[in-house]
């Protein structure tokens, strides 16, 4: 039997959806939209929806961040979704995913992961 996890958002996660949001009310159909960030928000929010359900419902299996792989950081999961990628950790004795990044395939994650302070260099 598989155990559930709860699925928390980080500020960092917080920040980089208010940037997809923000970029998708712009520069996406949403701009075609009555109010673009309410339907921005909207499509985001499905995005995010569908990535938590997978990430709670226990089958955590999901790959090692790549880029932060080549950079020797094993702790931090990558789940793609629709197109974004979630970039999270697993607390397996806390019973917790918390999710510290969500950006488009083509974002430059090396930028995203420097801006947002989750890596060093």
């Amino acid at each position: 039997m598989t155990k559930a996890y709860e699925v928390t958002l980080e500020s960092t996660a917080e920040e980089t959806l208010k940037q997809l949001i923000d970029y998708k009310a712009v520069n996406s159909e949403c701009r075609y939209e009555p109010d673009p960030y309410e339907d921005a928000f909207y499509r985001v929010q499905e995005i995010v929806d569908k990535a938590v359900e997978k990430l709670s419902d226990g089958l955590i299996s999901y790959k090692i961040c790549p880029m932060l792989l080549e950079l020797g950081e094993t702790r931090y999961h990558e789940l793609v979704e629709s197109g974004y990628r979630f970039i999270y950790r697993l607390f397996e004795d806390e019973n917790t995913v918390s999710i510290y990044a969500v950006i488009h395939e083509r974002q430059d994650i090396e930028q995203i992961l420097i801006d947002y302070c989750l890596i060093r260099l």
